[in-house]
C-alpha cells in the first residue's frame, strides 16, 4: 500500500536552535516525525532531550527555526509526576477528569483495567505506589486520544513488573511515540528509529537503538579513519608548504612566495572541508576529597515504611546495614514500599 507522506506528516522541523544561557543546546535540526513514528530519542546528560520534547510539545517556545505542527497531530506529553493536586484524588477520579464529565462510566472503568487499576482504583493517588503513578500519568495522556506521545524517562523509578507492564503498553500503542530513557533494552523492544542529540546536532537512524548504536560506531570508526588520512595530508602538504616559503624568501624568489601562498589556502580549504569527529559528552565529573574509612555506610534499626507520614506502615527495617562495596538490588511488588 502506498501512502502519502504529506498526509502522515505531523511535526517537521527546520534549522531548529535552542540557545542554552550563553551557548546553544543544540542547533539546526532538521526532521520530520510521521504518523506511527515509535521513536528513541538518546543522548547524554544535558544535551538537550527534554528540552527537545518541550518544544514539541509547545511547553517551550523560545527558539529559532521553523516548527510545523499539522492539523491532524494529536500531541500529548506524558508528565514525570502527577500534580499536586490530584494527589487525594483516587484513580477512578483522576482519570474521570481527564476523559471529561460526561464520559460514560463504563469507558472510564474500561481505561481502569487497561491501565490495571482493577484493585486500587478507588486508593487516593497519594498512597499509590510510584509504578502507578506513571501509570496515571500515561492514563491521562491516552484518554484524550492522541495520535503522538512525548515521554519523558516514563521508566525511572519503576520496578520490573512496572517496567514489563510500560513495555506492553507501549507495543499495544497504535499511535507514534518519541521515548527518552536509558533503559536500553525497553528501546529495542518498543522503538523502530533512534534519534541520537549529540555534538548539538540529531542523527537520525531508522532502526531499534541496538542496531542503530552499532551502525553510529561503525560509521564514528570510519569517520576516524578518513580523519586521520586527510590529517596526514594536510600535514605533508603543510610541510611542503614551509619548505617552498623557505626558499622563496631565502633566494627573494616571488614565484616561490606566491606558490606557498597558494599551497597555504589548499591546507586551509582541507581543514574546513576535513571529517568532523564526535566530541561524544562534553561533560566530566571528578570528585576530589579524601575517602571516609567505615565499617558501613547506613544502618536501620527498627525503622518504620509508610508512603505518607499518616499512612500504615508498610514494613520495618530491624538491624540492616549498607557496607562500603555492596551492589544491592531493591525488589517488591507495587506499593510493598520501595520508593
Amino acid at each position: 500500500q502506498i501512502r502519502d507522506k504529506s498526509m502522515s506528516t505531523l511535526i517537521s522541523e527546520s534549522s531548529l536552535s535552542l540557545d542554552f544561557g550563553h551557548q546553544p543546546l543544540f542547533k539546526a535540526l532538521s526532521f520530520t516525525l510521521s504518523l506511527g513514528d515509535r521513536i528513541g530519542l538518546v543522548g547524554h546528560n544535558g544535551s538537550g532531550k527534554s528540552s527537545l520534547l518541550a518544544l514539541l510539545s509547545g511547553r517551550l517556545s523560545d527558539h529559532s527555526g521553523q516548527l510545523q505542527r499539522a492539523q491532524a497531530c494529536r500531541l500529548e506529553y506524558v508528565e514525570q509526576k502527577l500534580p499536586p493536586e490530584l494527589m487525594p484524588l483516587s484513580a477512578r477520579a483522576i482519570l474521570h477528569q481527564a476523559m471529561g464529565a460526561e464520559t460514560p462510566a463504563w469507558q472510564v472503568e474500561r481505561l481502569l483495567d487497561d491501565l490495571g487499576f482493577e484493585t486500587v482504583a478507588d486508593t487516593p493517588a497519594d498512597r499509590l505506589s510510584g509504578g502507578y503513578h506513571n501509570r496515571l500519568l500515561l492514563g491521562r495522556a491516552i484518554a484524550r486520544d492522541p495520535n503522538l506521545l512525548l515521554l519523558d524517562e516514563p521508566s525511572n523509578h519503576l520496578d520490573l513488573p512496572s517496567i514489563l507492564w510500560l513495555e506492553d503498553f507501549l507495543r499495544r500503542w497504535r499511535g507514534g511515540f518519541i521515548l527518552v530513557s536509558h533503559d536500553q533494552s525497553l528501546l529495542d523492544r518498543v522503538s523502530d528509529k533512534t534519534w541520537f542529540l549529540r555534538d548539538k546536532g540529531l542523527v537520525c537512524i531508522d532502526l531499534p537503538f541496538g542496531p542503530a548504536r552499532q551502525a553510529l560506531t561503525e560509521a564514528d570508526e570510519a569517520a576516524k579513519l578518513r580523519h586521520g588520512s586527510e590529517q596526514k595530508e594536510i600535514e605533508r602538504l603543510d610541510a611542503s608548504r614551509k619548505r617552498v616559503a623557505e626558499w622563496g624568501r631565502a633566494h627573494d624568489n616571488e614565484k616561490l612566495i606566491r606558490k606557498a601562498r597558494s599551497m597555504q589556502k589548499r591546507v586551509d580549504r582541507l581543514k574546513e572541508e576535513q571529517t568532523q569527529l564526535t566530541q561524544n559528552s562534553p561533560w566530566r565529573l571528578r570528585l576530589r576529597g579524601r575517602a571516609m574509612e567505615a565499617d558501613f555506610l547506613m544502618s536501620f534499626k527498627g525503622l518504620e515504611v509508610r508512603a505518607a507520614p499518616s499512612a500504615p506502615v508498610l514494613f520495618r527495617a530491624e538491624d540492616f546495614w549498607v557496607k562500603p562495596g555492596d551492589r544491592i538490588a531493591l525488589l517488591g511488588e507495587n506499593g510493598s514500599g520501595k520508593s
